[in-house]
This record gives C-alpha cells, sequence and structure tokens, in this order.
C-alpha cells in the first residue's frame, strides 16, 4: 500500500457496451458505483460514428443494470460540464470533426456547432440535448462530467423538443422498450 493510493482509481472495464444512436461504445464511468467516496462524476466516450449522437431517443444501454433507456433532451439538479476533446497528436486543436448540440428547451432552444476542442458549462436546470455528430474525420472524445457522484436526477423534456428536432419512429414504442 503507497501513501497516495487512495487517491488513483482504475476504471472498471464496463459490463456491455451501450448503444448512442448508431454506433456502440464503451463507456468509462467513474463515479460512486465504482469508487464509493468518490465526490463527482465522469463518463467518457470515444466517439467514432458520423451521425452518431445522444439526447433525440437513443436507446442506452445502462453498464451496471442492463436497463434500455431512452436518452432525451433533459435537466439536472446539479451543474455539469460536457468536454470534446479531438485526439490527433499532432495538432491539438483539431477535435476531428464537427457536431451539433443543442441547449435551452422547444422553440427557446440553441443550435451550437462545435468543430474545435471545447467545454460546455450545463447550469443545473437548464435542459440539453440532442448532440449529433455531423461529420467525422477522427475520433474524438466526449467527456461528461455532473458536479455529483451519482447521475440518477435528471427530469426529461420530450414533450418539448428543439425546433427542427424529430422524434425518432422507434421512439414512438418507447413505453414498450422500457417495460
Amino acid at each position: 500500500m503507497g501513501k497516495y493510493d487512495q487517491y488513483v482509481f482504475p476504471i472498471p472495464k464496463p459490463k456491455m457496451k451501450n448503444s448512442l444512436g448508431n454506433c456502440e461504445f464503451e463507456l468509462l464511468t467513474y463515479d460512486r458505483e465504482s469508487d464509493p467516496n468518490c465526490v463527482f462524476r465522469m463518463e467518457v466516450v470515444q466517439m467514432d460514428t458520423e451521425g452518431a449522437g445522444s439526447g433525440f431517443g437513443s436507446p442506452m444501454m445502462d453498464p451496471n443494470t442492463g436497463e434500455v433507456r431512452g436518452q432525451w433532451p433533459h435537466a439536472h439538479c446539479v451543474d455539469e460540464i460536457y468536454m470534446f476533446v479531438g485526439t490527433n497528436p499532432d495538432d491539438v486543436w483539431d477535435l476531428g470533426g464537427t457536431l451539433e448540440i443543442w441547449l435551452g428547451e422547444g422553440e427557446d432552444a440553441e443550435k451550437f456547432l462545435i468543430d474545435t476542442p471545447t467545454a460546455i458549462h450545463i447550469p443545473a436546470g437548464l435542459v440539453h440535448m440532442p448532440w449529433v455528430i455531423r461529420e467525422l474525420h477522427r475520433n474524438f472524445l466526449m467527456i461528461a462530467m455532473p458536479m455529483s457522484p451519482l447521475l440518477n436526477d435528471s427530469y426529461v423534456a420530450v414533450n418539448n423538443l428543439p425546433p427542427s428536432i424529430e422524434e425518432p419512429e422507434w421512439c414512438k414504442d418507447f413505453e414498450k422498450i422500457m417495460k
């Protein structure tokens, strides 16, 4: 046992792959599930598929419970930070593509196009999502950091989607999928 072991936590391998839009990924998660003493949650996803994204009814598999759940525009009771970071070792400013992300609810929602490394502060109560990769020329990382050790406090804004965002066809059977 080292003096500083209490500060280093290997991230456990997920029990299963998740689905996000039209791709599968492994979610690297640090939270109270992996460390009972943690004070924040962090998720890291390597994005590698054009058209993938989250927040428009894309099905997600909870790696801890195996439950399928929808990922809709939603808000939390704690602040959250999103970071989008490129993987180009020769150019740290190359995100690797362009993604679209929405902040706000319904007609008040605003679309942002991100094509450089970007951090987004999402204050508690701000509806956010969807986000989708519009163009991809290199994998990039999406890091989500809610200021809470567990993320189980969100409320869904499914009935008030941003302008021009259509509910996917499969979502019409969402209640059946959730059972």
